[in-house]
């Protein structure tokens, strides 16, 4: 079997983690936005043009900031700063 040399197996290493960890962080944004709190909230925002006229365009309603210390969610609350 022929020897893989150490750089190549680093890089294609790193490249596949960091695809993995790109697509996990992908799939939880997703699974975010379809919860049911997520969802009620965005019908309630649709519900009043003032709140969206307010806000301005665009509405990112898509893309969470996971990294975000300040956004959580517990069993009363659901909260992003």
């Amino acid at each position: 079997m022929p020897q893989v040399p150490l750089g190549k197996v680093i890089l294609y290493t790193s490249v596949m983690t960091s695809g993995g960890c790109a697509l996990v962080y992908y799939l939880t944004q997703k699974a975010f936005s379809r919860a049911s709190y997520y969802q009620l909230a965005l019908e309630q925002l649709h519900g009043h043009p003032e709140a969206l006229e307010a806000l301005g365009p665009p509405l990112n309603t898509h893309h969470l900031q996971l990294t975000d210390k300040y956004n959580f969610v517990d069993i009363a609350d659901a909260k992003d700063n």
